[in-house]
């Protein structure tokens, strides 16, 4: 057997018993989720103890037998070892992402890090990333990257550089696609951008009219197996756990004061000699939310997005409460008449981005600034480059959307009467701005695959920007009803 060939079939037996150890690893923990969690067996019957021995052996037959023998050995043990991770990954499939993380509070091993590096080179080798898949890659990058001080209660970030030295050892025998460097660089400069998003918010409504959170969500599905990278892991733990500690201020915070309204909802129904059949509906929807949260609470899984809800719900109903049913709004009623705001969300995009020139109401972001220049000088949308025209685009109904965001929370204050042509122009701009970002996404994949990395970051700029405002807005209709 020549020289060669030895080196083959020795990759090979790497990559096969990095593969086994992986696969092994993930199955240890299926195990105790599938016994303590959810009181059943692995749904599939795997020989680790033979398919351990078979490879072991591997290296004693690469002088002992010929290359014909050696190649049909390791051949049949590579496509058992394909079909384990077949059977591993459909097991790992039924669980969720949440149950995942409520094994791994209750597991306390000194060799937990080995572990969690396991599970996530077994992804590498797995290939595959969905949004469960990320969702439990999230939990298991924050878990390795930081620790909680005590002391500070908070969250800690563990040193970069140990970091990365941890990350690039996933790379050791993983075989990721390559990621352009300008492309990583997008990605991590864009994640810093919104950890200082993340850093600015000061309470619930902070985080979820922002729309940061979600903002994040869509980056990390668009990197694909980019976000198994180590560069781009350091990054993804300094935006979780930055996260994890806002998010943690903001929920002490928000707990207690939950608990108070709706003791206070409590209190003040039971004083109710009568029950409309809307009061009634408001209040089973209070008491399913709230049900809802302690329940997420039980499973250590409580999102902003439930806690919202149950916030709107009870202040709600609180509001009715505590007025004695006094003021109920005619249906008819409007407390917005027609006036600027609705006019100037109707104009075209030109006459938008003249008037931002003019006395500019909205932030303009640097990576808008060249391309309104350009419309300043030539005064229209039309000659513009593709990119630049879609940037404008975005920055324009950006305004639409700030020039809406002051009469409905106007109305909203003013005992939930809002004008219904105000709501309906928001409706629209909704619509009309997914379909924006639908051409933001296309000229995006366009200019990537032209090679114009440095257009497809300013037009995934103006993407997530205009995310950010389109999620706020929408976010802030359904707290509206």
């Amino acid at each position: 057997m020549s020289l060669e060939q030895i080196q083959e079939f020795h990759h090979r037996y790497l990559v096969l018993s990095d593969q086994f150890k992986c696969l092994w690893t993930l199955n240890q923990v299926l195990q105790g989720v599938y016994k303590h969690l959810l009181g059943k067996d692995v749904p599939y019957k795997v020989d680790f103890r033979s398919l351990y021995n078979q490879i072991r052996g591997l290296p004693q037959m690469f002088s002992n037998y010929q290359p014909s023998q050696v190649e049909g050995f390791i051949g049949s043990l590579e496509k058992e070892i394909a079909k384990t991770f077949e059977a591993v990954a459909a097991a790992d499939n039924a669980i969720s992402p949440s149950d995942l993380r409520r094994f791994f509070e209750s597991y306390r091993d000194e060799e937990e890090d080995k572990v969690i590096l396991h599970i996530i080179k077994y992804y590498i080798h797995l290939q595959k990333i969905d949004q469960d898949i990320r969702d439990k890659l999230d939990f298991l990058i924050t878990r390795i990257a930081g620790f909680h001080s005590e002391a500070e209660r908070k969250f800690i970030l563990r040193d970069r550089e140990y970091l990365k030295e941890l990350f690039q050892k996933l790379m050791a025998i993983g075989k990721l696609p390559p990621v352009e460097n300008k492309l990583k660089e997008q990605y991590i400069t864009l994640m810093q951008e919104m950890r200082s998003e993340v850093v600015e918010c000061k309470s619930l409504e902070d985080f979820v009219l922002s729309g940061v959170l979600k903002a994040i969500r869509s980056l990390k599905s668009t990197m694909g197996l980019a976000f198994l990278h180590p560069d781009v892991l350091v990054k993804i733990a300094e935006l979780n756990i930055t996260t994890k500690n806002r998010y943690l201020e903001i929920y002490i915070k928000e707990e207690a004061s939950l608990q108070e309204e709706t003791t206070r909802v409590k209190s003040l129904k039971l004083k109710l000699e009568a029950e409309t059949p809307e009061m009634q509906r408001d209040l089973r929807r209070v008491e399913e939310l709230e049900e809802a949260f302690e329940k997420a609470k039980e499973k250590g899984d409580v999102k902003l997005e439930i806690m919202a809800q149950f916030k709107k719900a009870t202040r709600a109903v609180l509001t009715q409460l505590e007025t004695d049913f006094t003021f109920i709004p005619d249906e008819g009623e409007a407390a917005l008449p027609p006036g600027p705001a609705q006019q100037d969300a109707g104009l075209d995009d030109g006459a938008i981005l003249e008037g931002i020139l003019g006395s500019p109401g909205i932030r303009v972001e640097e990576f808008e600034k060249a391309p309104l220049a350009s419309f300043q000088a030539i005064k229209k949308l039309e000659p513009m480059q593709e990119a630049d025209r879609l940037v404008l685009r975005g920055l324009a109904h950006r305004a639409r959307i700030e020039i809406l965001i002051d009469p409905l929370i106007k109305g909203a204050g003013d005992a939930g009467v809002l004008d219904r042509e105000v709501l309906a122009r928001a409706h629209t701009l909704v619509k009309t701005g997914e379909e924006l970002e639908k051409d933001i996404q296309y000229a995006t994949e366009d200019a990537l695959f032209q090679g114009g990395e440095l257009v497809a970051q300013q037009l995934l700029r103006a993407k997530y920007r205009l995310l950010r405002s389109l999620s706020g807005l929408w976010l802030l209709l359904d707290r509206l009803g």
